[in-house]
């Protein structure tokens, strides 16, 4: 896999009760990572569930990462949300 589709985190996290050191970049946004986002009030937390339904992680899990690595995961997240219907990379 390449590089550019692995984030990589300087602080590791918990989820399902193992360490994670780094996040897949997903190709696309599915309709429950929207809607984990869309029903969160806050903008902080609608982050967080962007976070979670795109990895696929609890949002408790989400919550632990750190803000020294939102820059690169928003990043990462920013093209594959819908704008004017032509959101997500294709192939």
């Amino acid at each position: 896999m390449a590089a550019q589709n692995i984030i990589k985190l300087t602080h590791p996290i918990q989820a399902y009760g193992k360490e994670i050191t780094e996040f897949v970049i997903p190709t696309r946004l599915t309709l429950g990572a929207l809607m984990l986002m869309d029903g969160a009030t806050g903008e902080i937390a609608k982050i967080v569930g962007l976070i979670a339904g795109a990895f696929n992680i609890p949002p408790s899990s989400a919550e632990q990462i750190d803000a020294a690595d939102l820059g690169q995961i928003a990043e990462a997240l920013t093209p594959l949300l819908p704008s004017g219907g032509r959101g997500g990379k294709k192939g």
